[in-house]
């Protein structure tokens, strides 16, 4: 597939993605949800290569899921990083606050499979 621009993709909030291809070929996107400029959610979004590509408006076929929740009185959640391993369960990471004094790594495993499912 050749890209020919920068094209929207219906992701509302999107700040600090980390973005790549899973090994079906779907394109996994996860991301600080900084909608009404709160920082609180952790988020992802699926969706295939014609979406990304798509000149439309962006409203192509997008799965949004929320993977976390920075229940700190002052949040900072986001720069999320993540690899899907050879088993197919995704590994990923995330700075954020929480209800810790100061923000520290968490990290998280689930399936493509729940991905699928959702």
């Amino acid at each position: 597939m050749i890209w020919e621009g920068v094209y929207p993709v219906a992701v509302p909030g999107c700040h600090r993605p980390a973005v790549g291809y899973l090994s079906d070929g779907r394109i996994l996107l996860t991301y600080r949800s900084f909608i009404n400029k709160t920082k609180r959610v952790t988020a992802a979004a699926v969706f295939d290569e014609d979406t990304a590509v798509s000149a439309s408006d962006g409203s192509g076929n997008v799965t949004l899921y929320q993977l976390d929740f920075d229940g700190n009185e002052h949040p900072d959640t986001g720069y999320t990083a993540w690899t899907e391993l050879e088993n197919g369960r995704i590994l990923l990471v995330n700075y954020i606050m929480d209800y810790a004094p100061k923000a520290f790594i968490r990290g998280y495993f689930f399936s493509d499979d729940a991905l699928k499912q959702q």
